[in-house]
């Protein structure tokens, strides 16, 4: 919504990848205009999960692409922390309690579904280049 209301900064952030998120920060804070960062927060009450978990789990929905940090500055996609080599999506949902009911074909389309939103991602970001 913010892109297609030509918002200035656009950005994804999770304090998992903490200098990421300062730096998207200060550049949402520089940016003039309207911006949004959208960030991930888990939440061990409501996701059902050790609270001492909650960096892992962070970093567990990053380095799965569940949530990838990318910016969109001046209508130019970039993705600031890429995994080469992503974790199946099924180490985040069998963290969580709140998933506890999903079966394997749940979690296989999701996979499906974050490679293909990735896949779309990435191709913005190739053109922006």
């Amino acid at each position: 919504i913010a892109v297609a209301n030509s918002f200035s900064y656009v950005a994804t952030a999770c304090p998992s990848h903490p200098f990421d998120l300062i730096e998207k920060v200060r550049r949402g804070w520089e940016t003039a205009g309207q911006c949004f960062i959208h960030i991930l927060c888990p939440c061990p009450v409501g996701w059902e999960y050790p609270f001492e978990s909650t960096v892992r789990l962070g970093r567990m929905a990053v380095e799965s692409r569940l949530f990838p940090l990318y910016e969109i500055a001046g209508g130019f996609y970039h993705v600031t922390v890429d995994e080469p080599n992503p974790r199946p999506v099924s180490d985040y949902v069998k963290q969580q309690k709140r998933f506890s009911h999903w079966k394997a074909p749940q979690i296989a389309g999701l996979q499906d579904e974050i490679s293909s939103v990735f896949s779309q991602l990435e191709e913005k970001a190739t053109i922006a280049k």
